[in-house]
């Protein structure tokens, strides 16, 4: 299986950037390129906090699609949804 495919397939099924991604996990954009490209293999740790931002878009999103009128708001867990 390669690493890099599936992470790619979830960041974009998410609709997230690269960028967004290295916010959220405090990984450089050109590291989570060659993940993406399995040009490295990442450690248990990066995959873990990749892993982790992926999760908190899912949660973003579902916050954000259960507020009336798409105001942003602040949920429990600190996420800012819409």
């Amino acid at each position: 299986m390669q690493v890099g495919r599936e992470v790619r397939l979830r960041r974009n099924e998410l609709q997230m950037s690269l960028r967004e991604v290295a916010e959220l996990t405090e990984l450089s954009t050109g590291f989570l390129s060659q993940v993406e490209n399995d040009q490295v293999s990442p450690s248990l740790a990066s995959l873990g906090r990749i892993a982790e931002a992926a999760d908190t878009a899912v949660r973003a999103a579902q916050f954000r699609r259960s507020q009336p009128g798409g105001a942003f708001r602040r949920s429990p867990q600190g996420d800012i949804g819409r």
